[in-house]
């Protein structure tokens, strides 16, 4: 059985979902969108609350933009692990493969070739014995 049934990754459906991540991460705005505030600042009440607002805004679009960075990157790795998975179940599978046939032909030697027998007492006939 291979590493991938072992584990139980659906390579397709792994790449399908990926790119998905990726997708998702290109649609979330940019810094300077989410930082944007815009509104009334002509009551002390209301530039209070656009400048909360602004520093909200602000923290939040460092934080977007490290959830995008921290998605492409990932995305990528586990692309490259799903990569090198797929090479190294397809090389083990091989491996595996190539040491269970050798088994199976040492097994099946052994099966064939007569086993050797156990040391009996000797045909020759014992010294001053008569041979018939």
């Amino acid at each position: 059985m291979s590493i991938i049934g072992q584990i139980g990754i659906d390579l397709d459906l792994l790449s399908q979902n990926i790119a998905r991540m990726q997708e998702q991460a290109a649609t979330l705005p940019a810094a300077s969108e989410v930082r944007q505030v815009e509104g009334a600042r002509e009551e002390p009440a209301q530039e209070r609350f656009r400048s909360d607002l602004a520093k909200v805004a602000s923290a939040l679009s460092r934080k977007t933009q490290k959830v995008r960075l921290f998605v492409e990157r990932n995305a990528a790795a586990l692309e490259q692990a799903a990569s090198a998975l797929q090479e190294t179940d397809g090389a083990d599978s091989l491996a595996a493969r190539q040491a269970n046939a050798f088994v199976e032909s040492v097994i099946a030697s052994d099966t064939v070739a007569p086993a050797p027998s156990a040391p009996t007492t000797s045909s020759r006939p014992a010294p001053g014995a008569t041979a018939w």
